[in-house]
């Protein structure tokens, strides 16, 4: 699911979890709060950023579409042209 991509993004690129500076039950705690705890390292890659922050949005009627992930920003200069236009289309 999306979530678990958010987290993979965040690992691969970051060398850890999204929450590894917590312990078990704060993980918990941290993950179920309403409240956005997710901290990112200094200097880092604002559109990567935003990009897992969609991921990891708790209510997973506010995250963002594995379509959506395909067309982001982050992707963009990656991506070939018509691959853009046939999942805009």
């Amino acid at each position: 699911d999306v979530w678990s991509i958010g987290c993979i993004f965040y690992e691969i690129f970051y060398g850890k979890s999204p929450f590894d500076e917590f312990s078990l039950i704060k993980k918990i705690q941290t993950i179920t709060d309403k409240l956005d705890y997710l901290v990112f390292p200094e200097n880092s890659s604002v559109l990567l950023n935003d990009l897992i922050k969609f991921c990891l949005k708790k209510d997973p009627n506010l995250r963002i579409f594995i379509e959506e992930i395909l067309i982001h920003p982050f992707f963009l200069p990656f991506l070939d042209h018509t691959l853009t236009v046939y999942i805009e289309n």
